[in-house]
Formats: structure tokens, C-alpha cells, sequence
């Protein structure tokens, strides 16, 4: 804290399924409002079925921002996983860097999974507007 500004390192943890016939999941909102994104974990805590497995992650105006072209088998069995960094859009600006306000987080797949179920972990700075 100083002078009444207030910027903290935070965790939002998440552990959703994936469905039969959704090829991506948009989780809204994940990212909080008034954020800086650090990194994401994630752990396949299931395997993703049906020959499926994540191949984006990102926000829903940047489907790639935390990673793009994951091959075959980094995140589709049970033990898999990653940490992973926040990437704006080539060309952005600074200020993308910036949630002023809540974003959903989008998975995509290669296929239509069967099913899966993964553990989410965004490690975010929530920045406080000041109060006096």
C-alpha cells in the first residue's frame, strides 16, 4: 500500500469439463476486471477423449495471447500440463496488457473433444484505483 494505491498478486483457480461437440469453451468472465495477467497453469486433470486436445489458449479478442499451436499430446492426457505466459497481440499496444475490464478465457481444440476436464490457475497483479 502506498498512498492508498493498492496492487496485489492474486490466484483465480478453475477446474472445468469439457463437453461432447464444443470444440473450444469460453469461461467469462476468468480475467477480473482491473487486472494484469502474469501467467496460467493449467494440468489436463482428466484426458480429453474423441482424439482431441488443446491447441489455443487465450482471451476472447486474442484467441492465442497464452499460447498457440500446442502439438498433439502436450495438453490432452491426465498429467499434462504447462505454465504459461501472457502474450498481447503482435503489433498491440501496451495497454493490452491492461484489463480495465472482466475477459472470459477461451480453449480451443484441434477436434471435438468427448470429454476432459483440466485445472486452471491465472496469476494475476489486481491493481486498486486510489481511494483518496
Amino acid at each position: 500500500i502506498y498512498n492508498h494505491h493498492i496492487i496485489s498478486t492474486k490466484v483465480h483457480l478453475f477446474h472445468p469439463s469439457f463437453q461432447q461437440d464444443q470444440e473450444f469453451l469460453l469461461f467469462h468472465p476468468y480475467i477480473p476486471q482491473n487486472s494484469i495477467p502474469i501467467s496460467l497453469a493449467i494440468r489436463v486433470t482428466t484426458a480429453i477423449t474423441n482424439n482431441a486436445y488443446i491447441d489455443e489458449i487465450g482471451v476472447n479478442t486474442d484467441q492465442d495471447s497464452f499460447g498457440t499451436s500446442f502439438p498433439d499430446d502436450q495438453l490432452e492426457d491426465a498429467g499434462d500440463n504447462a505454465v504459461l505466459t501472457w502474450h498481447n497481440k503482435a503489433g498491440g499496444s501496451a495497454g493490452e496488457m491492461f484489463f480495465p475490464n472482466a475477459h472470459d478465457l477461451e480453449i480451443s481444440h484441434n477436434a471435438t473433444p468427448g470429454a476432459g476436464q483440466v485445472r486452471l490457475a491465472l496469476y494475476y497483479w489486481d491493481v486498486t484505483p486510489p481511494q483518496s
